[in-house]
């Protein structure tokens, strides 16, 4: 692989060695990234970051406030390669593919 700055071949060889070198200060949580840690910390804070514009429901996590989005638009873009049917969310495709796997 190629990277673009040294920072980030840095944090890919850190996915291979699973170094830990970020930790909580609050409790026994270790990250590899500190964006992670960051994130993490808003478990202990209570911090919530990411708010919708149409209501008043705020996230901790930017990607849970994209899945929660889906649902204003009904957009099912999580499509089942099986049966192709389609979900707004990552979590309900995953809980459909159960009935094809067992």
């Amino acid at each position: 692989m190629v990277f673009l700055q040294k920072s980030y071949l840095i944090k890919h060889q850190r996915t291979h060695t699973c170094e830990k070198t970020y930790n909580c200060i609050l409790c026994d949580k270790t990250y590899s990234h500190t964006s992670d840690l960051v994130t993490h910390d808003r478990t202990h804070s209570g911090k919530k970051p990411y708010r919708c514009r149409q209501f008043s429901k705020s996230f901790s996590k930017n990607n849970s406030l994209i899945n929660h989005q889906s649902t204003h638009t009904w957009e099912k873009q999580y499509q089942c390669i099986q049966c192709d049917k389609a979900f707004t969310q990552t979590r309900c495709l995953i809980k459909h593919q159960i009935l094809h796997t067992g």
